[in-house]
C-alpha cells in the first residue's frame, strides 16, 4: 500500500479482518466507524504478562493470572446461583477457575477441553485458556479456585500479542472479543500509523519533552511498560491541550472580528 492510500479516513471494514457485518457492530456498538477511530481507541487496562504463575506459585486473597489447559469443565446450580467450574492441572496440582451466572460460557470453554471437540482438530486440542482472578481456597470442598474476572482462550501459546508482554485489554461489546480487537489494531498500525500527521516540528518536540505523535499511539496500544505508557499519555494529553487552547484562540479571534452593537446613548438608557 503506497504513501497516499494510507488514508485515515477509510472505513472500517475495509481493514483485513472486519467486513460489512462486524464494521457494523464497531459503528452501532462503540461507535468506530474509520481506521483512524480505531488507531485512537486505546486500551481501557493493561496486563502484564510477562510473567505468568503456575499453580504452585499461586497466593491466596490474591488476583493473579495463569494458564493451562482444561481436563474437566462442568455446571451446576444452585437456587438461582449457576456456577460453571473448569478445572486446570499442571503437575499433579489442580486449580478450579469459577464462573457465576454466566452460563452461557460453558458453550466457548468448550473448545479447550480436549474430551469435548472432534479428535481430528488437532488445533483445537492444543487450546489453552488464560485466566485472571482472586485466588482462594472453597471453604466447602477445600479446593483451590480463582473467581475469574477476565479470561482468553489461547490458541496459540507463542501468539506474541496475548502472551509473554504487557497486554492491552480493550472496552468490548457483545460479539467482540480482546483477541479480535488487539489483532486488528495491530494490523491498523502496521499499515495506517505513518499516515497520522505530526503537528509539532523536532524543535517543538524537544523543548516540550514529548515523543512523536506516531511513537505515542503505538505505545498507547503496546507499551512494553510503564515507562512507555507514561510517555505515550503525557504527549496525547499534551496533544489534547493544544488543540483546546487552539479552538479557545480561534473562537476569540472571531470575537474580535465580529461587528459589535451600536447604542444610541445622547437620551440616556432609560
Amino acid at each position: 500500500m503506497s504513501q497516499q492510500d494510507r488514508d485515515l479516513s477509510t472505513p472500517l471494514q475495509y481493514l483485513k479482518g472486519v467486513g460489512p457485518k462486524l464494521a457494523e457492530l464497531f459503528a452501532s456498538r462503540l461507535e468506530l466507524n474509520t481506521v483512524k477511530d480505531l488507531l485512537f481507541y486505546f486500551p481501557r487496562a493493561y496486563d502484564d504478562r510477562r510473567n505468568i504463575q503456575t499453580i504452585k506459585e499461586l497466593k491466596l486473597g490474591e488476583v493473579q493470572m495463569v494458564l493451562g489447559k482444561v481436563v474437566t469443565l462442568t455446571d451446576e446450580k444452585k437456587g438461582r446461583l449457576n456456577i460453571l467450574k473448569a478445572v486446570l492441572e499442571q503437575d499433579g496440582r489442580y486449580l478450579t477457575l469459577v464462573w457465576f451466572n454466566q452460563p452461557f460460557l460453558k458453550k466457548l470453554l468448550h473448545r479447550a477441553v480436549p474430551q469435548l471437540v472432534p479428535q481430528d482438530t488437532e488445533k483445537q486440542e492444543e487450546v489453552q485458556i488464560f485466566a485472571k482472578g482472586k485466588v482462594d481456597i472453597n471453604s466447602y470442598t477445600r479446593e483451590l479456585q480463582m473467581s475469574v474476572q477476565e479470561f482468553e482462550l489461547i490458541d496459540d501459546v507463542k501468539d506474541n500479542l496475548s502472551l509473554g508482554r504487557v497486554v492491552p485489554i480493550y472496552g468490548l461489546t457483545e460479539g467482540l472479543f480482546q483477541k479480535k480487537i488487539r489483532s486488528l489494531a495491530k494490523s491498523a498500525l502496521d499499515i495506517y500509523l505513518e499516515a497520522v500527521p505530526e503537528h509539532f516540528t523536532e524543535a517543538d518536540l524537544k523543548k516540550y519533552e514529548i515523543e512523536f505523535i506516531q511513537q505515542a499511539v503505538s505505545d498507547m496500544h503496546f507499551p512494553r511498560g510503564r515507562e512507555e505508557w507514561k510517555k505515550a499519555h503525557d504527549r496525547l494529553v499534551f496533544e489534547e491541550f493544544f488543540r483546546f487552547y487552539l479552538r479557545l484562540f480561534s473562537i476569540r479571534k472571531d470575537l474580535q472580528k465580529a461587528p459589535g452593537i451600536s447604542f444610541n446613548m445622547e437620551d440616556g438608557l432609560y
